[in-house]
């Protein structure tokens, strides 16, 4: 699922796109879905924190945090926004068991 990106503590710019997948405890991130050129990851830990309402000029943008980093991200819908939040919740979810 494409989505955009930031690494810092400030919220991604328009143009750095990347395409993400959540893979057990882990979201990859990688430069595009045909290249699948792995750019990094954002591990999920029972402390990591899921922030669903960021409001950057209108756009439909979250993050996660953890202890190191926080990791923004801005879906092109909001069914795909709902439906990362949802599985993200989920993921977080099972890590509190």
């Amino acid at each position: 699922m494409p989505l955009l990106c930031s690494l810092s503590a400030s919220p991604p710019p328009p143009h750095l796109i990347r395409y993400f997948e959540l893979e057990g405890k882990t979201i990859n991130y990688y430069t595009s879905s045909e290249t699948m050129t792995w750019k990094g990851n954002f591990r999920l830990t029972a402390a990591t924190q899921l922030c669903p309402h960021v409001v950057i000029d209108a756009r439909r943008c979250f993050y996660v945090q953890n202890r190191k980093r926080r990791l923004y991200m801005e879906a092109d819908s909001d069914n795909e926004r709902e439906l990362w939040l949802q599985v993200l919740r989920q993921s977080l979810a099972q890590l509190q068991h």
